[in-house]
């Protein structure tokens, strides 16, 4: 059996400091001047379910395993493209056992239910992974010091979760 679970993280408020420490080690240079206390800060309003701006958490055994979010606007130069996945992250003793993509596809069937038609994200390394999962490539541009990607999932009616699964994560 599975044990692996995924929650908001409104359900699972437990993990918040560790989440606010995985994302502010992972990105804090991109961001100059945000401290711990700012992450949690905005994980903090990230805390709702089924409205943006929400974050998921993986979790086993009491413990989280991984992240992803959904917010309104992840690129300042296209507040015309909306909403975004963003902060996917799960901690490098917990990969390449799918645990991001099904974040992913947790995140994608939310957006669903939200009645978008597409999401996006951007990234500045895992361009070929998010490819690979059905994400398109839209543009690239600078963005706080280095090279991005931004990609496009168009959102169609079909969950891509089985049924068994949303019901567990839910």
């Amino acid at each position: 059996m599975d044990a692996l679970e995924i929650d908001y993280l409104a359900d699972r408020p437990e993990f918040l400091r560790d989440l606010a420490a995985w994302l502010h080690g992972e990105w804090r240079h991109l961001y100059p001047g945000a401290t711990m206390e700012t992450r949690t800060r905005n994980l903090r309003i990230q805390m709702r379910r089924d409205a943006i701006p929400f974050t998921i958490v993986a979790h086993e055994n009491g413990k989280p395993v991984g992240t992803a979010a959904l917010i309104d606007c992840d690129l300042e130069t296209r507040p015309h493209l909306k909403p975004w996945l963003a902060s996917v992250f799960v901690p490098p003793e917990h990969r390449r056992r799918g645990i991001a993509a099904r974040l992913v596809t947790r995140v994608t069937d939310i957006v669903r239910t939200l009645e978008y038609d597409e999401c996006f994200l951007w990234t500045d390394k895992e361009a070929a992974y998010y490819a690979n999962m059905g994400r398109e490539r839209q543009f690239e541009e600078n963005h706080r010091g280095g090279r991005i990607v931004v990609m496009r999932y168009p959102i169609d009616a079909e969950p891509t979760q089985p049924a068994r699964e949303r019901r567990r994560s839910s």
